[in-house]
């Protein structure tokens, strides 16, 4: 397996993954009459995109905190690249629709708006993003103790393991609550390792990509496991699903550079980077544009030309802004940093 092709497609992973997501996400999510239930099925697993997203993540941040391991300077890109990007696309939404629609207070306003309402309240709109925060917060520490010994972050998978069955078995209503996020934590994890395996050579480098490997079909298993009996035991299905999730996505981080790199795709490769370079922005802006479809109630009644319409519209939308977002942020969040 060449594991290398993932540091070098890294972009065009990221994009594959944002295309997934968007898909679900409008074909499932907001009018899955539009598909035959077999397509719906395969579709609905367009959710490992996430999956996707934080297995990269690991690996970049890895690579970020080796060039330079100051944690000052680590959070503040973060804040630039991340954080502000969120607020800013965020604030409209939560205004118009949360406070200004359905009446939310401005307390809540503010937990949503943060994206702190997944952790109190299980609010699930960009709950990729409340994660992955959370996991900024910690790197320099994982980072540290993977640098202290890579095996170290077995411990902490083996923690984050063990307190996933305790809230699924002692506190189910707050574990529904943050699941989609919480089970997600170990392919970060893995990511990280990775990126380690990309800088070192030698032994070291052939152990961990044979971890991964291990990683990847022990949870392929597991996730399987979760499709099959999810009839009798949906709960524990969902979760075995979940965590499995990661073995899926680490498969398609192979199988998207394998096909790039095989079939010599420069032109696709290179509409997959752009995309990937809008990735979060996208992945923020066609959520919320789902979703006030979804809250409106547009095209439940129509036909599915009137609905693919109005899918094509929202993506196009979603995509330009996303562009437009983007440029706005090298020009200003971005030249400041380099100007600093």
């Amino acid at each position: 397996m060449k594991y290398s092709l993932i540091s070098k497609y890294r972009s065009s992973i990221m994009g594959v993954a944002a295309i997934i997501i968007v898909i679900m996400h409008y074909f499932v999510e907001l009018y899955p009459s539009l598909l035959p239930s077999a397509v719906e099925t395969l579709i609905k697993r367009g959710n490992i995109g996430t999956d996707v997203f934080l297995f990269v993540s690991g690996m970049g941040l890895f690579f970020s905190m080796s060039k330079d391991n100051r944690p000052k300077e680590f959070y503040l890109k973060r804040i630039r690249r991340v954080i502000l990007p969120t607020l800013l696309i965020s604030l409209p939404y939560w205004f118009i629709l949360g406070m200004l629609i359905s009446g939310d207070s401005f307390g809540m306003f503010l937990l949503n708006w943060t994206g702190i309402s997944l952790w109190t309240h299980g609010i699930r709109v960009i709950w990729y993003v409340s994660l992955i925060v959370v996991l900024y917060l910690f790197y320099p520490l994982i980072y540290k103790l993977q640098k202290r010994n890579t095996y170290m972050l077995f411990v902490v998978m083996a923690a984050i393991y063990a307190a996933i069955v305790v809230l699924f078995v002692c506190c189910p209503s707050y574990y529904d609550k943050i699941e989609i996020a919480v089970t997600r934590i170990p392919v970060f994890l893995i990511g990280s390792m990775f990126g380690e395996a990309v800088f070192c050579g030698g032994e070291k480098k052939r152990k961990i990509n044979i971890i991964v490997t291990v990683y990847m079909f022990i949870m392929l298993v597991l996730m399987l496991i979760g499709i099959v009996f999810q009839s009798k035991d949906h709960d524990l299905s969902v979760m075995l699903y979940r965590i499995g999730s990661g073995g899926a996505a680490v498969l398609l981080c192979l199988i998207v550079p394998a096909v790039l790199e095989g079939f010599k795709l420069g032109k696709i490769n290179n509409a997959l980077v752009k995309v990937g370079a809008i990735s979060l922005e996208l992945y923020l802006i066609h959520v919320f544009i789902k979703n006030t479809i979804s809250k409106m109630g547009w095209g439940n009644n129509s036909g599915s030309a009137v609905k693919l319409m109005i899918i094509a519209v929202a993506v196009t939308l979603a995509v330009i802004l996303s562009f437009a977002v983007s440029y706005l942020e090298s020009r200003f969040i971005n030249k400041k940093q380099q100007s600093s």
